[in-house]
């Protein structure tokens, strides 16, 4: 997987933004094109998701700790996205020191599942969903202290544990 880590995209739709989605979304491609592996795109921020879904991208890793409630406003664009082999990476550990040690791993599971929710009342498949889902942070590490690093990463891996325990139970006991 190569992700091209992109925490400006979310100003493309906003006043700031200086170039047209087309543009961007055509760059984006340019690069796919000249990459061996699986496209990924990461956005910390919120964008137009339905542009990104119909870029040459396979992955979009995003911060679903913060914007799950805006990635279920576009089920219709989701469904084609899946459809075309796309896959969601839900960034639902927060890497800000300050939010960090408040959290549990029951409360991003929930948190996790209330987005999951969101897109099943919008139409989507809920195994499809979860078939083409997979658990991340929802940003870098790269700021935080080795501690709080391992923290995320320990967070990440109980978090992605429990959903395969809760929606894949014959492929756990295996």
């Amino acid at each position: 997987m190569v992700t091209l880590g992109e925490p400006t995209l979310g100003m493309m739709s906003s006043p700031f933004g200086s170039i047209s989605e087309e543009d961007v979304i055509q760059v984006l491609n340019d690069f796919f094109q000249n990459v061996q592996g699986i496209p990924c795109v990461h956005c910390c921020s919120n964008m137009d998701w339905p542009q990104l879904m119909k870029s040459h991208t396979q992955v979009i890793n995003f911060d679903a700790y913060q914007y799950a409630d805006k990635m279920a406003l576009y089920p219709k664009e989701l469904a084609a996205f899946f459809e075309k082999g796309g896959m969601l990476a839900w960034g639902i550990v927060p890497v800000s020191p300050e939010i960090l040690p408040s959290e549990s791993k029951e409360q991003l599971v929930e948190r996790l599942e209330e987005g999951i929710r969101r897109l099943t009342e919008r139409g989507i498949d809920q195994q499809k969903l979860l078939d083409r889902s997979f658990v991340t942070p929802c940003c870098t590490t790269a700021t935080l202290s080795k501690e709080q690093a391992e923290q995320v990463f320990h967070f990440t891996q109980n978090i992605s544990g429990e959903m395969r325990r809760r929606y894949f139970p014959e492929e756990v006991s295996h």
